[in-house]
C-alpha cells in the first residue's frame, strides 16, 4: 500500500474543498419564492354635492300667494334631490319676502301704503316630507310670514341620490281685514347643501 502523507496544507485544502462543495449544494437547496405585483392606474376622486330644486338645479325658487281670502289655506311644495355622491345637510331659508299692494280697492278705505299687508296676515309651517305623502314629517319652522325674511329656518339631512320634499303649509288669518284685498306676496325659498362632517 502506498504510504499517504498528509500535511497540514493538504488537510486544509481538503477541508476548504469540502466546505465549498457543501456551500454550493446548500445554496441550491435554499431557494426562496418571491412574487411582485404592481397596481397601475390608481386614482383619487373627490365626491360631489349637487342639489337640484324642482329639477332645475337652482339654489332658490320663487313662490307666492295671490287671490286669497281670510281662512284660505294651502300647500306649496319644493322637490329637493341630492344628485351628488356625498351625503349632505340642507339649510333652508326664506328671503326676499315682498308684499305688493297691487291696487287700493274701495273697501280698503284710506289704505295708502305702497306695500301690501298680506304677509302680516299669513301664518305658515315649513317642514320636510321624506316619503312623498304630502305631510310634514319634520317641522323646521312656523310663524308669521312677515317675520322671517332673510333668515335660515332649519336644516335636514339629504343623502347622496336621495329626494325629499320641502312643504310650506300656509293659512290666511281669520282676522285679516279688507286691507289685504288685491294684495299679493312673493318670496324666495333657498336651499343650500353642505357636505356632512366626517
Amino acid at each position: 500500500m502506498a504510504d499517504i502523507q498528509l500535511t497540514r496544507r493538504t488537510v486544509l485544502a481538503a477541508v476548504v474543498a469540502v466546505g465549498l462543495v457543501a456551500a454550493g449544494a446548500g445554496a441550491g437547496t435554499m431557494a426562496l419564492f418571491s412574487d411582485q405585483e404592481t397596481s397601475d392606474s390608481n386614482t383619487i376622486q373627490a365626491g360631489t354635492l349637487n342639489l337640484n330644486a324642482l329639477s332645475a338645479n337652482q339654489g332658490s325658487v320663487s313662490l307666492g300667494l295671490s287671490d286669497v281670502k281670510p281662512t284660505d289655506s294651502g300647500t306649496q311644495n319644493l322637490t329637493l334631490t341630492n344628485s351628488g355622491s356625498l351625503d349632505g345637510t340642507v339649510t333652508v331659508a326664506l328671503n326676499e319676502t315682498r308684499d305688493y299692494e297691487n291696487s287700493v280697492k274701495e273697501p280698503e278705505g284710506s289704505d295708502t301704503t305702497d306695500t301690501g299687508e298680506l304677509s302680516k296676515n299669513v301664518t305658515y309651517t315649513i317642514g320636510v316630507d321624506s316619503n312623498a305623502d304630502g305631510a310634514i314629517d319634520v317641522a323646521l319652522a312656523n310663524g308669521n310670514l312677515s317675520s322671517i325674511d332673510n333668515q335660515a329656518l332649519g336644516t335636514f339631512s339629504l343623502n347622496a341620490s336621495e329626494t325629499k320634499y320641502l312643504v310650506i303649509d300656509y293659512t290666511v288669518d281669520e282676522g285679516a281685514t279688507n286691507d289685504i284685498q288685491s294684495d299679493s306676496i312673493a318670496y324666495n325659498v333657498s336651499a343650500t347643501i353642505e357636505q356632512k362632517g366626517a
